[in-house]
């Protein structure tokens, strides 16, 4: 589409942060790589397919098949195949040389297309920030991997028996209980939430250096399993209003989002207070409260006519506001309101 009209396309409020990305730091040459390229892993074979790419993925698989979709996938040199994800949220995962999401996708493309090794990364995008955690995987690893999940596919069958037979599997609880689908039916999470509802746990009588540890492990799980719960929660409010027990409810009600400025306009007001020196310095493409505050951090004394820097963020915004230049978008969120 050309960088141009493909920002036209994307949501305003990432727009900001995808203007400044340097795609030369990413694998975005379709000479090279494709997008969205899905495998199937077969356990009981140790064989692989390539099930299509973008919006043509092929998702049916037989009862021993493992599916996955590598983010970007391309071939390097005659031997290798590289693997990419992308990570835009605000946690790291398993470095890319273990993480058991790549090395699936390795093992797969490169049993698919006849490769003995392959390039993994994650690649991680944050506030218009890029970088990325890459290894090299062999015949040797791949291999080991596979012997993993054939041993993995063995536990399952067990426990698919345990549960037909009316029986609870064994659990352990780590970092794989963050997207279980069975968090809120998992023995361990119910009873940490009747310990946390209750008040009734081991650490009612004090924390101490020798019980931290250990705390510090059930809140993490805590605050999965209450993440969890509350998308759920808000799922059902956004169906139909809760009633809470002080008498408010739980619904989609109408908010305004974060105030936008118009940056023609921010730079025409900077410049006839401060300069067109401090104006070119706040506004870009875009202008951001952020991007005022930092340009005005680097003005000096005079050229705020001896307001403080503060007086001065206030003076200019009040000036756009006054001239139309900025706007709030409304969106829809799940909140808590009295009831008329």
């Amino acid at each position: 589409m050309g960088r141009k009209n493909a920002i036209e396309e994307v949501p305003e409020e990432y727009r900001e942060e995808c203007e400044h990305l340097d795609l030369s730091k990413l694998p975005v040459d379709f000479s090279t790589y494709k997008p969205e390229v899905k495998f199937v892993y077969n356990i009981a074979t140790g064989e692989a397919r390539e099930a299509g790419s973008g919006s043509n993925r092929d998702y049916s698989r037989g009862p021993f098949d493992i599916a996955g979709t590598a983010d970007v996938f391309g071939f390097i040199g005659d031997d290798a195949v590289y693997v990419g994800d992308y990570k835009t949220g605000h946690s790291d995962v398993t470095s890319a040389g273990s993480n058991p999401q790549l090395l699936l996708l390795a093992l797969a493309a490169c049993r698919a297309h006849d490769k003995t090794r392959a390039r993994v990364e994650i690649i991680y995008i944050r506030d218009g920030v890029i970088w990325r955690d890459g290894a090299w995987v062999d015949v040797f690893d791949l291999d080991a991997f596979a012997a993993d999940l054939a041993r993995l596919h063995t536990k399952l069958g067990m426990a698919q028996a345990q549960v037909t037979k009316g029986q609870t599997p064994d659990v352990s609880e780590g970092p794989w209980c963050k997207y279980c689908p069975a968090m809120p039916h998992c023995p361990a999470k119910q009873a940490l939430v009747k310990s946390v509802v209750n008040g009734t746990d081991q650490f009612a009588n004090g924390l101490t250096r020798s019980n931290a540890g250990e705390l510090w492990q059930k809140l993490v799980s805590a605050r999965q399993l209450i993440n969890r719960m509350t998308r759920t929660i808000h799922a059902m409010a956004s169906e139909e209003p809760l009633d809470l027990p002080d008498g408010k409810k739980l619904g989609v009600m109408r908010v305004e989002g974060n105030e936008k400025i118009d940056a023609d306009i921010a730079f025409d007001v900077a410049k006839n207070l401060y300069g067109k020196s401090l104006a070119m310095r706040m506004c870009k493409k875009s202008v951001s409260k952020a991007g005022i505050k930092r340009a005005l951090d680097t003005a000096r004394a005079q050229t705020l006519e001896g307001l403080s820097k503060h007086k001065a963020f206030e003076r200019i915004l009040s000036e756009v506001r006054d001239q139309g230049g900025t706007r709030r978008p409304v969106k829809y969120e799940v909140v808590e309101y009295k009831p008329e």
